[in-house]
Formats: C-alpha cells, sequence, structure tokens
C-alpha cells in the first residue's frame, strides 16, 4: 500500500505536496505550536496542492480520480492544531502512536469545507466501494 501510494505521490503534484503538506501539519500538532503560526513551507505545499486539485478538476474524467480523492482527504484531516486538546488518555502502547491516533485524535482539527468537498467527491464517484487505491476506501471510513 506504501508504495502504491508513493508512486501516486511522485506522478501527481497537488498529491506530492499534500503529503508534504500532511507532515508539516503534524510536525506542527506535536510542537504544539500556537494557531497562526504555520510555517511558509507549510502554506506553500497547500497551496499547490489546492491549486493541483482545482487543475484536476478542469477535467470530469481526473476530477474524482483516487489520488485526487487522497489529496482531499489529506487537506480534510490536516487543520489548525486545537487550542484545548483533550486530556491526554491512558497509555496504550505502540498501536496508538503507530496509527498516529495521538494527533488526529485530538491534535488536529479538521477543515469543514475539505470535508464537504471529500463528501462531495465521494458522491460523484459512486461511494466509498468504488474506491481501487489500497487502503483509501478503509481511511476514509
Amino acid at each position: 500500500m506504501a508504495t502504491e501510494w508513493l508512486q501516486k505521490g511522485f506522478s501527481h503534484q497537488g498529491l506530492f505536496h499534500a503529503f508534504l503538506f500532511g507532515q508539516l501539519s503534524r510536525t506542527r500538532a506535536t510542537q504544539a505550536l500556537p494557531p497562526g503560526r504555520d510555517s511558509p513551507e507549510l502554506k506553500f505545499c497547500h497551496a499547490v496542492t489546492v491549486r493541483e486539485v482545482n487543475k484536476k478538476f478542469q477535467n470530469t474524467s481526473t476530477a474524482c480520480d483516487d489520488d485526487n480523492i487522497l489529496a482531499v482527504l489529506i487537506l480534510a484531516f490536516n487543520g489548525q492544531g486545537l487550542t484545548e486538546r483533550p486530556s491526554k488518555s491512558p497509555c496504550q502502547g505502540p498501536l496508538k502512536v503507530l496509527q498516529a491516533l495521538d494527533i488526529y485524535g485530538g491534535a488536529l482539527d479538521t477543515v469543514p469545507m475539505h470535508m464537504e468537498g471529500l463528501a462531495k467527491m465521494l458522491s460523484f464517484r459512486g461511494g466509498v466501494a468504488r474506491i481501487k487505491l489500497s487502503g483509501l476506501a478503509h481511511g476514509i471510513s
């Protein structure tokens, strides 16, 4: 799965920058930077991702491709860090950290605009069952 996602990232400029944006967002969340203190790199990756996804929207045959859906998924789940983080849950071994539940379970907020876009893309695509990229349907679910 990881190899397939990386290959997609190297062939789709927007997805490549979405991967970078996601990592920069996770780094921002783990360093507990105050909201609005985004790095120029994070802003650049976000802008390139949005621009490239919008380019693919111009063509109806590529608008809802798996790689475009993945890029929007990354944008949707890597919002600003929450100002009031939930209380720490008890340590649950390596599984929590390996699956990034410590970050996506409370450190990062979702972005409603991208969540709505993702839902519309999935609707146009015909639902999650029509996703071909391995692991993507499970990630969305």
